[in-house]
């Protein structure tokens, strides 16, 4: 089993937001415009005590991210695949949304198996310049072992898609901060 079945439950009875909803947090949101076929996209509201509390990051100083969008996807032949899209909303303090997502990526690998799973980290910003130092995005890539992307929102608009993220060689290819 690739969750482990303590996250799972919490995710599915007490975070649960619906399939590929889109609940804006900041007045800004996130979804999977284009599934793959075969695929079924859940989000999740993560910045709950139950999470917290399931996924140890009730410790004082731990953070969390907003939002999860859960893609599974089952292909003709092999095993499933699960893509984690941690998503923290974000108008200002981008450093600030790093270490939110830092540990929640951290907590949530550990009750993950490494098989088929990839966590992918996205900030979703309403400010067109919104950026990282190269640095800080580096470090947190390396520390966490975890993609990180910053995509633009409208507040109260538009949500940011993150259906590129899905394909692999389109994530590693695509540059980081690059505003959809």
């Amino acid at each position: 089993m690739p969750v482990d079945g303590g996250l799972l439950e919490t995710l599915l009875w007490e975070c649960f937001e619906g399939p590929n909803e889109c609940s804006p947090d900041e007045g800004l949101c996130a979804r999977i415009q284009d599934a793959p076929a075969g695929s079924a996209v859940l989000t999740f509201r993560l910045d709950d005590k139950r999470f917290r509390a399931a996924v140890g990051l009730d410790a004082q100083g731990k953070k969390c991210c907003d939002r999860l969008i859960m893609v599974v996807h089952k292909p003709a032949e092999g095993d499933p695949r699960l893509t984690f899209f941690l998503i923290e909303m974000k108008g200002r303090d981008l450093p600030h949304a790093l270490a939110q997502l830092g540990d929640t990526a951290d907590a949530l690998r550990e009750r993950l198996s490494h098989g088929r799973t990839r966590i992918i980290a996205v900030i979703v910003s309403d400010r067109a310049t919104s950026s990282l130092p190269k640095p800080d995005m580096d470090r947190f890539r390396k520390e966490h072992r975890v993609s990180i992307f910053v995509r633009s929102g409208v507040r109260n608009g538009v949500p940011a898609d993150l259906s590129s993220l899905l394909n692999p060689r389109a994530s590693r290819a695509e540059p980081d901060q690059q505003v959809s």
